[in-house]
């Protein structure tokens, strides 16, 4: 008797360690989020979000500065161009935002690039607790910014790697919301339609 329930017991804690990892959000039964791609949808994989905000100017995601981010898998992309919108719960704080083999990043409330050694500042104050839009065109060496119609390029050393992009993993505490993809460098004017 003592020994089913010591083989139950060790099957349990089996169990919970095999599942106590990453946990992938699905708020769709038997599919994964999506973002917008072009004229079409992208699926992406969703880590430990918090919620899904539903309003009346934005949806999005909330993450909770621990361990929850987005995944966009399979991006081989030579130009690209990332847009969001974003609310910060502090900006004082030092966060990723998107990491690809080069990081985005917000410290003291400004916009920052990072990619072997070099780094980029966009010199615009973002203010917590509010909604603003971002975006990032990259293109072989270049990686432009854009906070709510300023615009600032940057030409690396290096050409710019491809490949899966990880959206608020590690520090990001906010929402993020109405995320989309274009396989092409998008201008200010597009943006701000």
């Amino acid at each position: 008797m003592y020994h089913i329930i010591s083989i139950s017991v060790i099957i349990l804690i089996i169990v919970y360690l095999l599942c106590r990892g990453e946990s992938k959000e699905q708020f769709a039964l038997g599919k994964n989020y999506s973002i917008r791609y072009n004229n079409s949808d992208k699926n992406v994989e969703i880590y430990n979000i918090v919620s899904k905000i539903v309003g009346d100017k934005v949806s999005g995601l909330k993450f909770n500065g621990i361990d929850s981010y987005m995944r966009i898998p399979d991006i081989s992309l030579n130009k690209y161009t990332l847009t969001f919108i974003i609310k910060f719960d502090n900006v004082n704080k030092s966060q990723t935002l998107i990491s690809n083999g080069w990081e985005l990043m917000t410290d003291k409330g400004l916009l920052t690039v990072v990619y072997k050694n070099e780094t980029v500042v966009l010199e615009k104050t973002i203010l917590p607790n509010e909604f603003v839009q971002i975006a990032v065109m990259v293109a072989n060496n270049d990686i432009t910014l854009f906070l709510d119609g300023i615009q600032l390029t940057k030409t690396f050393k290096n050409k710019i790697p491809s490949g899966d992009i990880l959206i608020g993993k590690g520090s990001f505490k906010g929402i993020i919301g109405e995320i989309a993809l274009f396989t092409e460098i998008k201008n200010t004017k597009e943006l701000c339609d």
